[in-house]
């Protein structure tokens, strides 16, 4: 069992003093959102507990007065790291899943006091949020979603039935509807793992949530680096499909999409060429690792 308990202290000195000079501004604000918001992050989107503590920001801060606005987030992020660091980490059996936690809120903490945490890209108060609510947990290279969807397409498809040990494990998994995965999430802030090595230290978190949780059902990524084309167009990513494949997942086809092409061209001069020149069509795939594939790899590794 965890050796934090919810009514432990975990201490956050240089945050907590931060604070201390942003409480006459602040805290009402604070004690607003904290009583009226609640984890609202649906399967779709991380976003809905994000917009909704924005809009209470809103209705007390002109979005002109950024300086003011970057102030207020910082300071409702950090209260939410102090006053629920206890509860969150104490959620946790493994010391594994509590040191990664830890981690990141220290890895915020520094981001708040040395002033460059801005928010200005809204993705990152969007996760920070996430993180405060419990709703994303940092496993390493990727962050991962408690509440995640797979494809009802994808887990009725023929590759789905032949990932499955069986006919009644792969309707267990059908009958939720899509519903009870573990989704990874990039956060472009924290990317020195994000490697072979550490996609596979975060499958094995997924594995530890896996048994902290008997009720999810595995772990559902979608993509277009989950495209096979990827292994012969950008074969240094092909890891992020090819490993898992080997491991007992399974792709399904979603199909081009222009939101697949502009992630796949973003940071891509050679991906770009190829799709100006008509030689790449990026597609949109789901990546599925059913929880018995996912738990025996990890129990083996």
């Amino acid at each position: 069992m965890s050796n934090i308990a919810e009514k432990d202290t975990v201490d956050f000195p240089q945050l907590s003093e931060w604070l201390k000079s942003k409480h006459e501004a602040y805290q009402d604000l604070y004690e607003k959102i904290r009583t009226n918001v609640r984890a609202k992050a649906s399967a779709k989107s991380l976003d809905s507990t994000a917009d909704a503590v924005q809009a209470l920001l809103n209705s007390d801060i002109s979005s002109a007065d950024k300086e003011q606005m970057t102030a207020a987030q910082k300071y409702i992020i950090g209260r939410f790291i102090v006053d629920r660091a206890p509860l969150l980490l104490g959620r946790h059996r493994h010391q594994c899943m509590r040191d990664a936690i830890l981690k990141n809120f220290r890895r915020i903490e520094q981001s708040i006091i040395d002033e460059k945490s801005d928010y200005a890209n809204y993705d990152f108060f969007v996760k920070d949020i996430a993180y405060v609510y419990g709703e994303l947990i940092p496993c390493g290279a990727p962050s991962v979603s408690l509440n995640g969807e797979a494809s009802v397409r994808s887990l009725l498809s023929h590759e789905a039935l032949k990932a499955y040990p069986n006919p009644f494990a792969w309707a267990k998994a059908t009958f939720q509807l899509g519903r009870k995965w573990f989704r990874p999430h990039t956060d472009s802030r924290v990317l020195e793992e994000f490697n072979e090595a550490g996609w596979d230290k975060c499958y094995k978190y997924i594995a530890v949530l896996l048994e902290e949780n008997p009720d999810m059902l595995g772990m559902a990524g979608t993509g277009w680096f989950y495209d096979p084309q990827i292994l012969h167009i950008s074969p240094r990513l092909g890891y992020l499909q090819a490993r898992p494949l080997e491991r007992g997942a399974f792709l399904f086809r979603h199909g081009p999409d222009p939101f697949y092409t502009a992630m796949a061209v973003e940071k891509s001069e050679t991906r770009r060429k190829l799709v100006e020149e008509g030689k790449y069509i990026p597609q949109g795939y789901s990546l599925i690792w059913p929880r018995e594939a996912l738990l025996n790899w990890a129990k083996n590794n």
